[in-house]
């Protein structure tokens, strides 16, 4: 059989480029925003857990907390309110 293809959608200006950049590859300058629907149940993530306890999980799972900054932890560990644990989901995933 043929190997499917790669599923790479990128944003406009991602297609722009791409297709400035390569358009053998990228033969479409547009971006392709796509929409699933279940056929079947099923479950699927939405959201992050709450602060508490993915402060929780990083003391329990040193292989997780290794995978954060210092000053990530740290923020998660100090939130207090909405806003600083916005702030601190911000800080570990930049």
């Amino acid at each position: 059989g043929k190997a499917l293809s790669i599923q790479a959608h990128p944003d406009k200006t991602g297609a722009e480029r791409l297709h400035d950049k390569d358009p053998t590859n990228y033969g479409d300058a547009n971006h392709k925003p796509e929409m699933a629907i279940a056929l079947t149940p099923f479950e699927a993530m939405c959201g992050f857990r709450r602060i508490e306890e993915i402060a929780i999980l990083i003391k329990k799972h040193r292989e997780f907390a290794a995978c954060i900054s210092e000053t990530a932890k740290l923020a998660v560990f100090l939130a207090h309110d909405e806003d600083s644990g916005r702030s601190a989901l911000k800080a570990m995933f930049s």
